[in-house]
């Protein structure tokens, strides 16, 4: 029990690690993706509101203006169009905002390089494009990003769980203790101390990459136990009995347990 306790906090404040350096990534950063993140934003912010619905690619969001579309047809509409949107991003864009409006009428674009290759998991990136903006907690997110498989499984299974814990968190004390970086400096481990609330003290250590002009967080050291050689050891127990499709299988079914979870368990 005092085990899962550290171990509690230890998510939590990776968590919050992880929050406060999206935060930092969302203000600072003016990427390649800012229209999506602001299309995503906009249909948010008018749920409720929207009848009529326009899915597709750049050919969808440069061409159709939802302003004149409504004084002609006293509509409410939304352009969801994207760059690089295909068919399987359009549905998910779909069921997106009809979860959260009455919608009336979809209007779906069409175009032969698109529908050429339909499929997202042979172009990840047009995937990402929505996934990454769409909220924490919208199950078509993981749906879609389900379809990638690999690597994408199991992020979702470590935001998942990450996130699932941040609302427990109940004031346990983070000291920073120091820092080692290899000599190319483009490695660097991050020494913490997380005091529990009956005076425990655990050491925690966040490694992290130079990667894009940011630092990512590749692995994280509990108490000199690796997150990441712990979930190898246990995909490498599956795998010696299984196949990489079981294992992926496994993994989104533990994704779907934790977020049924009641937030900060």
């Amino acid at each position: 029990m005092k085990m899962l306790r550290k171990l509690s906090a230890v998510l939590l404040f990776a968590a919050l690690t992880l929050a406060v350096l999206a935060a930092a990534n969302f203000l600072l950063v003016d990427d390649v993706h800012s229209y999506s993140r602001a299309m995503l934003q906009e249909l948010y912010a008018d749920a409720g509101k929207i009848d009529t619905l326009f899915l597709g690619s750049s050919h969808c969001y440069r061409s159709v203006d939802p302003d004149a579309v409504d004084a002609a047809l006293g509509t409410y509409s939304f352009n969801a169009g994207s760059s690089q949107q295909l068919p399987d991003g359009s549905y998910y864009m779909l069921r997106e905002a009809a979860a959260q409006n009455q919608l009336k009428t979809v209007y779906l674009e069409m175009f032969y390089t698109g529908y050429n290759q339909s499929a997202s998991k042979n172009v990840p990136l047009a995937c990402y494009l929505l996934t990454d903006h769409m909220r924490w907690n919208s199950p078509n997110r993981y749906a879609y990003q389900a379809e990638m498989g690999g690597m994408a499984a199991f992020a979702d299974l470590l935001l998942t769980t990450y996130l699932n814990k941040v609302d427990g968190y109940n004031g346990e004390q983070v000291a920073y203790t120091g820092e080692i970086a290899n000599a190319a400096k483009t490695r660097v481990e991050v020494r913490t101390e997380i005091t529990m609330k009956d005076g425990t003290r655990v050491p925690v250590a966040y490694r992290m990459m130079a990667k894009d002009n940011s630092w990512r967080v590749y692995d994280i050291i509990v108490e000199n136990l690796s997150l990441v050689k712990n979930y190898r050891t246990q995909f490498q127990d599956i795998l010696t009995s299984g196949t990489p499709d079981e294992l992926i299988a496994r993994v989104k079914a533990k994704a779907d347990e934790v977020r049924k979870q009641p937030v900060g368990k």
